[in-house]
């Protein structure tokens, strides 16, 4: 089975409504959903000692449940042990967020930021973050493996530029530190040797709005001008005197693109039952299709660059529950396995395909949906212990955790970007027959994903294609 990495993106939740920007819903457009969630069920186990595999009897690939298999505990750390942590972090982080509306999520940029945190964390803090990102073995009695979590964390940087015909893909990371404050110089060295950060002095106590501007313009440069301002005036105090910065783009191009003479106006069923029309492209080709009495997944591939495998290829997929069926209860029966073997059950079939043109902007502070998934004394200033970090000299903790995410979808490919931002703050302490047809007319799940290992870069929901184009960003 081809392990599953998660992108390191956080999520976002926006709910959008045909009356917007004047509708009742308006105020869920500009302030995005903050109650904390019930990120993980309490039977979760980490990946690193065997996943549970849910079981609904009458679906493809679905057997009977093989429980907790136990991995024999090796004395190293592979990429493909990080790649299947980091997506079990993904569909977490997307239950956790919940809600109905639209949501845009790189869980890949998360993922990352939080392991520069982690880096530099100790005690219950370090085994709280460990928990939740899935790699708990690192503090099982042997502290050393750290180093070696750090080192696998290369299969997480993903780089490529597209000059092959293939996606265009850049992970970028950066410590913005406060000016003349006592950092470990062990820190520094892991995260910038192993995860690839930049480092960067600002100062917060005495120039907070310009260290915002240097951040800002890190941030639009890094994701090629995609995310301007990201950080919001006021967004960084006197006592901010860290900001862990990670971005993810994607940019691909369809390997069958859509004719834009096709692309018309149809109706399309929102998640607060009413009708729009919005812009839908179409086309009849061979795809790889899953059909099911609750579901269908399509797979749309990208082009591959020059002289690679398919395997080595991009795809994004798009799950759209049958009538009756409620597609949050497709979201909460997700799992990086689950996903696995509905992908091994795809055909190829002739498929008449109607997809909805959007793009989706969001931003979200994630803090609060993190601290029900279990990150509650990194965000604490009495409990937090970032001591591997500054030697525990300012009592470090988490103050917010942010991101940005845009998603557009068109007739030639997708392009995508993710910024995250992690602010510490001083604390107290052949036309045979008659082809599938795959409508997109009602609320869908679309993920962004490598066929060789099938790893994560976005996932997100439209449940309004009109999405928030044009919609004002909220502050944070």
């Amino acid at each position: 089975m081809h392990a599953k990495l998660t992108t390191l993106v956080a999520a976002a939740a926006v709910a959008a409504s045909p009356l917007l920007p004047d509708g009742p819903d308006a105020t869920d457009l500009l302030l995005p959903e903050l109650s904390p969630c019930s990120a993980v069920s309490a039977g979760r186990s980490d990946v690193l000692s065997g996943p549970r595999t849910p079981r609904r009897d009458g679906e493809p690939g679905l057997g009977a449940d093989r429980g907790r298999e136990e991995t024999p505990r090796s004395t190293t750390v592979s990429e493909r042990d990080l790649g299947r942590a980091a997506d079990a972090f993904a569909f977490d982080l997307m239950r956790s967020l919940g809600g109905s509306g639209n949501l845009a999520c790189s869980p890949a940029s998360v993922y990352l930021a939080l392991m520069l945190a982690w880096a530099g964390a100790e005690g219950e803090t370090a085994r709280e973050l460990a928990e939740v990102l899935h790699i708990a073995s690192a503090h099982d009695g042997e502290p050393w493996r750290r180093e070696e979590f750090l080192a696998a964390a290369r299969a997480l940087l993903l780089q490529a530029d597209g000059a092959d015909g293939g996606p265009a893909i850049a992970v970028a990371s950066a410590l913005f530190r406060q000016q003349g404050h006592p950092f470990e110089g062990d820190y520094s060295q892991a995260v910038e040797t192993r995860l690839q950060a930049a480092l960067r002095d600002v100062d917060f106590a005495g120039d907070a709005p310009g260290a915002r501007e240097a951040i800002n313009a890190w941030i639009q440069e890094a994701t090629g001008g995609r995310i301007e301002e990201m950080l919001s005036p006021g967004t960084l105090k006197e006592t901010t005197r860290l900001l862990l910065a990670n971005t993810v783009t994607f940019d691909a191009r369809w390997m069958d693109a859509f004719l834009e003479e096709a692309t018309h106006s149809a109706p399309f069923r929102t998640h607060a039952g009413g009708s729009v029309s919005v812009p839908t492209m179409h086309r009849t080709n061979y795809e790889r299709i899953l059909e099911t009495d609750r579901f269908q997944l399509l797979e749309l591939r990208y082009k591959i660059g020059e002289g690679k495998a398919f395997e080595e290829g991009w795809s994004m997929m798009f799950l759209l529950p049958r009538e009756g069926v409620a597609l949050a209860d497709l979201e909460g029966e997700l799992t990086p396995e689950l996903l696995e073997r509905w992908s091994d059950a795809l055909e190829v079939a002739r498929v008449d395909i109607s997809l909805p043109r959007f793009h989706l902007r969001t931003r979200t502070n994630l803090s609060r949906t993190l601290a029900g998934m279990g990150l509650s004394s990194s965000l604490d200033p009495q409990a937090a212990d970032f001591s591997g970090i500054d030697g525990g000299v300012g009592q470090l903790f988490i103050d917010l955790v942010l991101q940005q995410v845009e998603v557009s979808v068109h007739e030639n490919g997708t392009e995508a970007a993710a910024a995250t931002a992690v602010v510490f703050r001083l604390g107290s302490r052949a036309t045979p027959s008659k082809p599938k047809v795959f409508r997109a007319d009602r609320p869908f799940l679309f993920l962004v994903r490598r066929h060789q290992d099938g790893r994560i870069l976005f996932t997100g929901r439209v449940a309004d294609p009109r999405g928030g184009e044009d919609a004002a960003m909220p502050t944070w």
